[in-house]
C-alpha cells in the first residue's frame, strides 16, 4: 500500500496525470464526503454546487451497495440478475410511453455512443447528425464530436455535424432530411445562460424525425432525475423523444451506470432477437450497479427530490434577485431551471475571479465559460447546504470586491 502524506499527493497527480487533468485540479485532497459537503485533508469543507451528481454518502443506496458487493457485485448478460430485471422495471416507470426497452451501460457517457449505434442500426448509410448548437451529450468520441471540441481530430469517425440554433424552427425543418441519422438535444441548454428548449421547436424536431426516419435522442445527463424541477427534463414540455439517456446521478453517488431507453419497436426494428450487446459493454448492467441505481430511483421519487430541486432556484431568486437589478452588482443576470442556475458576469476576469473568491470561501463551482459561471448542487442536497451555498456565493461576491455595500447582507 502507498504510505505517501495528504501534502504529496497532489505533486504525484501533477506528474501522473494527463495536462489537461492536472492543469484543472485545485491541488485540494478530499478525504470523505457526504450529502453535499467534501470533506478535505487539510480540515476544510467544501460544498459542492458543480458535480451535478446524486450527492454523496447516502445511506439507502451505500447499504444497499454494500450487501450486493458482499452477495455478487458482477455477473454477465447470459445470466439474468433480479437487480437487473427490477432496474429495467423501475426506468419503465420512470419514462413516458413508448419508451420502455432499456439497455444498461457502465455510464451515461456510453449509453449515449449506444443510441447512436442504435440510430445507425436503424439507418445504416447516414451519417449526419444535427445537434442543438450547446448540448454536450456525452465525454467520449461521438459526445466530444458534436460538442464541438477537438474535430479536427474526430474527422476519422466519420459523421456530418450540423448544429442547430435553440429554439430555431426554421433552421431545423430546412436542415432535416433523408440524408439525417439522429437529432441530439438536451432539453435545458447550458451555453450562454439557460436555454429551455420550447415545446414549439421540439413538436417540430418530432414532425421532422418521424418524416425523415431519423432518430430524435434526448441526453438527459444533465437535466435528468430532477435536476430540472421535473422527475424528466423531457417533462417540460411532453414532446417524447425516441431514445432517452441517463446516467451520471443515476447510480446513486456510488456506482458508475449509465442508460438508453427506447421503444420496443425501434429496438426491435435494430436488433430483433439478437442482444444489443453487440453494441458491447463488457460490464454494464453488472449487479452492484443495477442496485444503486434502483435503489436511487426509488429515493428520488419517495423524497420527491424534483420537488426540493424546484425549491433552491426559488430560493436563488429570493436572495439573488436585487443584486441582479442593480447595475452596479457583480451579478448581471441570472436564469433558473429546477435547481440548474445560471450567473452572468460583466466578463471572463470577472467570472474567474468571483470562481476563485467562492472556492477559498468553502464553496465549489464549475469553472466558468467565458462571462456564466454554473451552479449544479447534487440532487440530495438539503436545505440547510443549500442555504450555506449561497451563503458562501454572496461572500465571494463581496470578497471579489465589485458589490456595493447596499447590497451586502450579513452572512
Amino acid at each position: 500500500m502507498n504510505t505517501a502524506s495528504y501534502s504529496e499527493l497532489p505533486a504525484m497527480f501533477q506528474r501522473h496525470a494527463p495536462p489537461y487533468l492536472a492543469e484543472r485540479a485545485t491541488g485540494d485532497v478530499v478525504v470523505s464526503a457526504e450529502g453535499a459537503s467534501l470533506h478535505l485533508a487539510d480540515g476544510r469543507t467544501l460544498l459542492d454546487a458543480a458535480s451535478g451528481g446524486f450527492g454523496y454518502g447516502v445511506s439507502p443506496v451505500v447499504e444497499a451497495v454494500q450487501a450486493q458487493l458482499r452477495r455478487l457485485p458482477l455477473s454477465n448478460r447470459v445470466l439474468i440478475s433480479r437487480t437487473l430485471a427490477e432496474l429495467v422495471v423501475e426506468l419503465d416507470k420512470l419514462c413516458p410511453t413508448p419508451l420502455s426497452v432499456s439497455y444498461v451501460c457502465n455510464s451515461g457517457d456510453e449509453a449515449f455512443e449506444g443510441a447512436l449505434k442504435l440510430a445507425k442500426g436503424l439507418n445504416p448509410r447516414r451519417n449526419r447528425l444535427l445537434v442543438v448548437a450547446g448540448s454536450r451529450p456525452g465525454s467520449l468520441s461521438y459526445g466530444t464530436l458534436l460538442a464541438g471540441i477537438g474535430a479536427g481530430y474526430l474527422d476519422a469517425l466519420g459523421m456530418e455535424v450540423v448544429p442547430i440554433r435553440p429554439n430555431d424552427s426554421a433552421s431545423l425543418a430546412g436542415s432535416l432530411d433523408r440524408s439525417t441519422l439522429a437529432v441530439v438535444y438536451e432539453p435545458v441548454i447550458r451555453e450562454r445562460g439557460l436555454c429551455r428548449l420550447e415545446a414549439a421547436f421540439l413538436t417540430e424536431m418530432r414532425r421532422g424525425c418521424d418524416t425523415h426516419g431519423c432518430l430524435m435522442i434526448a441526453s438527459e445527463l444533465h437535466t435528468g432525475l430532477g435536476f430540472a424541477g421535473t422527475p424528466l427534463g423531457i417533462s417540460l414540455t411532453g414532446v417524447v423523444p425516441d431514445a432517452l439517456v441517463l446516467g451520471d446521478a443515476l447510480g446513486g453517488g456510488q456506482i458508475g451506470v449509465g442508460v438508453y431507453v427506447t421503444s420496443k419497436a425501434i429496438n426491435d426494428a435494430v436488433y430483433g432477437g439478437r442482444n444489443p450487446s453487440l453494441h458491447g459493454s463488457t460490464t454494464g448492467g453488472n449487479p452492484a450497479s443495477c442496485v444503486a441505481a434502483t435503489v436511487a430511483l426509488r429515493h428520488l421519487a419517495r423524497e420527491r427530490i424534483a420537488q426540493r430541486q424546484e425549491g433552491l432556484g426559488r430560493a436563488f431568486t429570493e436572495r439573488f434577485a436585487s443584486r441582479a437589478a442593480n447595475p452596479e452588482s457583480l451579478i448581471r443576470n441570472y436564469q433558473v431551471c429546477g435547481g440548474l442556475v445560471s450567473v452572468e458576469l460583466p466578463g471572463p476576469a470577472p467570472a474567474d475571479r468571483l470562481w476563485r473568491e467562492c472556492l477559498g470561501a468553502g464553496l465549489l463551482l464549475q469553472r466558468p465559460r467565458d462571462r456564466w459561471l454554473y451552479l449544479a448542487p447534487p440532487l440530495t442536497v438539503s436545505e440547510r447546504e443549500w442555504e450555506q451555498v449561497l451563503q458562501r456565493l454572496q461572500r465571494g461576491c463581496e470578497r471579489a470586491g465589485c458589490e456595493p455595500a447596499a447590497l451586502r447582507e450579513v452572512v
